[in-house]
């Protein structure tokens, strides 16, 4: 298995760059530390994330090679099977923000703007919001309520503010630390992004999500033991998110702690039968610990979901003896 890393300034993700296993490996297409989609520099060889070739464009710059400086060209591959963050949330709607606006909002106002999110008429909620907001400026459920719309509409600078507004007014509210960490996360401020979901999580040590997302901001900072422990606490406080128990397995894989791993990636296709990743990497815990056949029948998993790994591995084997 062959990987670079991105060359791109502040970006810390390796890149598989050859699909030809000569060994059984782990997949790591976690795309907050691994990315699959890339572009290569015809003069210097650097590779760049696909990722940080959004950036550049959404940010109205030229996609130039970080190395030479010469205009990039996108090679023609496939998204395939990248793990997004979660946001669980039901209709859109930050886990807590439905229980929270119920209790604050006068319950028609609240229906009004819960049954426009969840139609994705967001210009018509925003207006909703802003109407109360007039004769409630102090309400921070309304400033949260802002915020995640625009946390949804992927505005997450807009989506910060809201929050910040939100905090100033109640400042003790684990939602809208993680609601706040979650949009940080998206911009990449990995560190104010932690800031934000520890506090969540010093809050409300429950918050099964808020830990999750402090695994990623501590990956992303190559904190992979921190993040390992925020991976605990996520399955702790919640046994069913099958993302925590497949991350818990890829870093018990990597101290090749296989009996670990094969029980992490178990449950986590028992979760989620869709995840290609954890079939793959379930295969690869079975077959470092011998048990051959079953591993086969892991990866076929992996390679009817489309997962390029698993079908290399698979040609891989019938290579072999």
């Amino acid at each position: 298995m062959s990987f670079v890393p991105c060359s791109a300034p502040g970006c810390h993700k390796d890149i598989l760059v050859s699909g030809n296993p000569r060994e059984i490996a782990i997949a790591r297409s976690d795309p907050d530390v691994f990315a699959i989609d890339f572009v290569k520099c015809e003069i210097c060889s650097a590779h760049v994330c696909s990722t940080c070739v959004s950036d550049m464009r959404d940010a109205g710059v030229n996609v130039e090679c970080p190395s030479c400086g010469r205009q990039l060209q996108a090679e023609n591959r496939e998204p395939r099977n990248q793990v997004n963050m979660q946001t669980s949330d039901k209709e859109q709607l930050f886990p807590g923000f439905e229980e929270l606006v119920g209790h604050v909002l006068d319950e028609n106002v609240f229906m009004k703007i819960h049954r426009l999110i969840a139609q994705n008429r967001f210009d018509e909620a925003l207006i909703c919001c802003d109407t109360a907001l007039k004769t409630e400026r102090s309400n921070a459920t309304l400033w949260g309520l802002k915020g995640n719309i625009m946390s949804t509409l992927n505005k997450h600078i807009e989506a910060v503010s809201f929050f910040d507004k939100a905090l100033s007014i109640q400042p003790e509210d684990s939602i809208f630390w993680f609601a706040k960490g979650f949009s940080l996360l998206q911009l990449n401020r990995n560190l104010e992004a932690l800031d934000c979901l520890g506090r969540a999580t010093r809050l409300d040590p429950l918050y099964a999500l808020g830990w999750y997302h402090q695994g990623i901001a501590l990956s992303r900072l190559n904190r992979k033991e921190e993040a390992a422990v925020c991976w605990d606490k996520t399955v702790e406080t919640d046994p069913n998110n099958g993302d925590a128990w497949r991350n818990k397995g890829i870093y018990r894989a990597k101290h090749e702690k296989w009996r670990e791993a094969l029980d992490c990636f178990d449950k986590a296709v028992r979760l989620n039968s869709s995840d290609a990743e954890a079939w793959h990497n379930k295969g690869v815990s079975l077959y470092k610990l011998g048990m051959k056949q079953e591993a086969v029948d892991c990866f076929k998993e992996g390679a009817k979901l489309g997962f390029d790994m698993s079908v290399s591995t698979l040609n891989l084997l019938r290579e072999r003896p």
